[in-house]
């Protein structure tokens, strides 16, 4: 099979497939879970609706914040994307998120200390390097655990956010904290400052990026000895056994790839987007591109184009819920509590279309089970 007809057949099977159908339908029912939660508190949700949408990509402004936001998302998602692929539940992308952040933010300060603040590229490379290092390293602690002693990765990667977003409090409010600031709890400005690619908008060359790693991503999961062991592995344990396969490893190398990009969206956001570590990193600040992201890997089926489709939805929501709540009034509490029953309900599609619980339901009904 060549590679272009694999890569027609991926296409149809994200657009036309019943999974992509199934998505589809987790996103409206959201929306009209939504429309009945603003139509309860006595808000107008088709204009509410109208001015999300407006918000997200009625002009260049919310097309390029739109396309900001999805970046991270994009790239945390395939990192998470790979692992769920590989059967690994890689719920600390936030904690690997802030870790690479605080190893590439270390880098610059110590490099500004010792050589000034003219930068070049030598640091944005050395930065990058170590954020993805410390995303990576960071995302093998549960995978080692899961490998070694089968410790539930769910548990420890959960445990371990709160160790990175505590650890990155605990230095932009101390050690790191920019003295000129009393307001907020932030870094200095750090170097080197990577410029934006479209005069008179935040869009930054991290953008380019992630549409990069979506080809990237695809061919590795569908062209390599690697992405096949992690699918087969995640698909069927005992076959994978059977095939000589050594499974912890895979799943190791699944964990710590997920961990890497995690750790290059930080330094995306960094010194393409905030240019400080700061604890508002995320969405709401205090993280949460980890965890939106799993809802993005969920939607977009694991598939590299998928979640590309999907981090674009996530993110136009984001812009545009904000639009929502200056231009209509919609209270704050009332936007996020619409996106996270999107989130629900996305989360609750990818329960509901796993093979295991189409079997039990078809089996309640009677029906025979091949």
């Amino acid at each position: 099979m060549t590679s272009r007809s694999s890569l027609r057949k991926t296409v149809g099977r994200v657009i036309f497939g019943f999974d992509f159908f199934s998505s589809i339908a987790a996103i409206l029912i959201g929306f009209v879970i939504g429309g009945v939660l603003m139509t309860l508190s006595g808000a107008n949700a088709l204009l509410a609706y109208e001015q999300l949408f407006l918000g997200a990509v009625g002009d260049l402004f919310g097309v390029t914040e739109t396309l900001i936001r999805t970046c991270p998302l994009l790239i945390i998602g395939l990192g998470l994307a790979i692992a769920f692929k590989g059967n690994v539940w890689n719920i600390g992308a936030d904690g690997q998120f802030f870790f690479g952040a605080i190893g590439a933010a270390g880098v610059s300060l110590y490099l500004m200390d010792h050589f000034g603040r003219d930068l070049g590229v030598v640091a944005a490379l050395l930065t990058l390097a170590v954020a993805l290092a410390s995303g990576s390293g960071f995302a093998l602690i549960p995978g080692y655990l899961k490998a070694r002693w089968r410790v539930n990765e769910i548990i420890t990667t959960i445990m371990l956010n709160y160790v990175a977003l505590y650890l990155t409090q605990y230095l932009v409010s101390g050690p790191w904290r920019d003295p000129q600031t009393i307001t907020f709890a932030q870094t200095p400005l750090l170097m080197p400052m990577i410029p934006k690619i479209l005069a008179g908008t935040r869009l930054h060359v991290g953008v380019l990026f992630g549409l990069a790693l979506v080809v990237v991503v695809y061919i590795f999961m569908q062209r390599t000895t690697t992405g096949f062991s992690i699918k087969v592995v995640g698909k069927n344990l005992n076959a994978a056994l059977y095939a000589g396969m050594s499974v912890g490893r895979v799943s190791i190398l699944a964990m710590g790839i997920s961990g890497a990009l995690a750790g290059l969206a930080a330094w995306i956001e960094i010194y393409c987007v905030q240019h400080r570590l700061l604890t508002g990193l995320g969405i709401g600040g205090m993280g949460g591109y980890g965890y939106t992201a799993v809802a993005v890997a969920l939607l977009g089926m694991n598939n590299a184009l998928g979640v590309l489709f999907s981090a674009i939805f996530f993110g136009a929501l984001d812009v545009g819920a904000s639009a929502m709540q200056l231009r209509v009034g919609i209270p704050m509490a009332l936007v996020s509590g619409i996106q996270g029953t999107m989130v629900l309900v996305v989360v609750a599609r990818a329960f509901l279309a796993r093979p295991s619980v189409i079997r039990w339901l078809k089996s309640r009904r009677g029906e025979a089970i091949w």
